[in-house]
């Protein structure tokens, strides 16, 4: 008994460091996939999966089909190639038209207004055609718009080549003004929904460079006529051919 009081007294050492030990828990990293045990093989991981899989290729570009394309742009542009041979001819047309020798009229002596009115009627018809093009546009359709600029260019280019009176050169002005108002309005429109998607920004970019076209194309058939006399009648009737071949495109 007294050997177990002896022992039952004795302080019992632990050591210190075993008592405050702690030690983390392991951090597992779970895999993105585990292997397969019962079959033996080694699944792959995710990089083995996307390099096995590449990402896929990019589509093949659009083939354009230029027998339909060109036509459709063809037309549209030659609206703005109206636009810019009325700018170009403009020039040769006033001197045509106010010489006492080349006029052919016995109105040719115009007042400064008057010829400020020959020149700016077709930017004031454009500027109304383009406001109706804007409210009515959606509800016509580009082709019917286009239509139009063609009837409106056609009937401008006969009253102006024949006109024997001012009064009705402004009316044939402003008519033609009118004209590229709807034209301007519906070309780009109509090259955009029917041109390929590879080709529209291009095909629009060339229907500006008509306009530049136009121009020199005005200045050309005035050089050629500005001496003749009458010359302002076939510089401006030759703007009814160009019309009948819009009309005729979009009919």
């Amino acid at each position: 008994m007294k050997q177990l009081r002896t022992l039952a007294t004795l302080p019992v050492s632990i050591p210190r460091a075993k008592l405050f030990s702690h030690k983390p828990a392991k951090r597992m990293s779970a895999p993105l996939l585990r292997p397969s045990a019962r079959r033996g093989e080694e699944t792959r991981t995710s990089v083995d999966v996307a390099e096995a899989s590449p990402l896929p290729s990019a589509a093949p570009s659009e083939r354009v089909d230029w027998r339909a394309t060109f036509p459709a742009f063809l037309f549209p542009a030659v609206g703005g190639l109206m636009f810019g041979y009325d700018i170009g001819a403009t020039s040769g047309v006033l001197a045509s038209l106010t010489s006492p020798e080349l006029s052919g009229t016995d109105w040719y002596d115009l007042n400064s207004v008057q010829t400020g009115l020959v020149v700016s009627l077709s930017l004031a018809g454009a500027l109304g055609g383009s406001l109706i093009a804007l409210g009515a546009g959606n509800k016509l359709g580009r082709k019917t718009e286009l239509l139009s600029a063609s009837f409106l260019y056609g009937i401008a280019a006969i009253i102006t080549a024949t006109c024997n009176q001012l009064e009705l050169m402004f009316l044939g002005r402003t008519l033609y003004g009118l004209g590229i108002g709807f034209a301007m309005h519906a070309a780009p429109a109509y090259i955009a929904e029917t041109a390929p998607a590879s080709v529209r920004g291009l095909l629009i970019s060339f229907k500006e460079g008509a306009i530049v076209g136009g121009i020199l194309l005005g200045y050309l058939v005035s050089y050629l006529v500005v001496d003749s006399v009458g010359g302002w009648r076939y510089s401006l009737g030759t703007e009814l051919p160009l019309a009948l071949i819009l009309g005729a495109g979009k009919y």
